[in-house]
């Protein structure tokens, strides 16, 4: 069975472009200023955490409680090697008009070309975490079905 699930339409070019959610956060992170201009909120980088999910297995008609464990890194201890990520900086300036325009605009007055990568992806970071640990949920209920 096949599970298609669509959360955002884009237009680019006059066409219709269907985003995944990963690819939804991932647009709506790039197309903010402020994701390049402020440093990430204290309380997404709390050094762990935890979460906990209500799973309902049809099976056994049993409700489950899965606590899903994670690491986030601190902001200010989190290091970005810039250098390791120049071709995904050279993609990002080439194929993605947000960001370039945000770099256009804020490097050097607003915020260093530093800053401005590494508190990108800090925040790419997060919301990688948050879908694996997305995911990991949803193989979980799956397999408690």
């Amino acid at each position: 069975m096949w599970e298609i699930i669509i959360d955002t339409i884009v237009s680019r070019d006059n066409s219709p472009v269907l985003l995944d959610r990963l690819q939804a956060q991932l647009y709506a992170l790039a197309s903010d200023p402020d994701t390049f201009l402020k440093d990430p909120d204290p309380a997404d980088s709390t050094s762990s955490g935890g979460q906990v999910e209500n799973i309902f297995s049809r099976k056994t008609s049993k409700l489950f409680l899965i606590f899903v464990h994670f690491q986030v890194p601190d902001y200010t201890t989190w290091q970005c090697d810039l250098v390791k990520r120049q071709g995904e900086i050279s993609d990002l300036m080439m194929n993605n008009a947000h960001v370039r325009s945000h770099y256009t605009e804020q490097v050097p007055e607003k915020a260093s070309h530093k800053q401005f990568w590494t508190r990108y992806f800090y925040k790419v970071h997060l919301i990688e975490l948050q879908e694996a640990r997305r995911q990991a949920l949803r193989k979980r209920a799956e397999q408690a079905r």
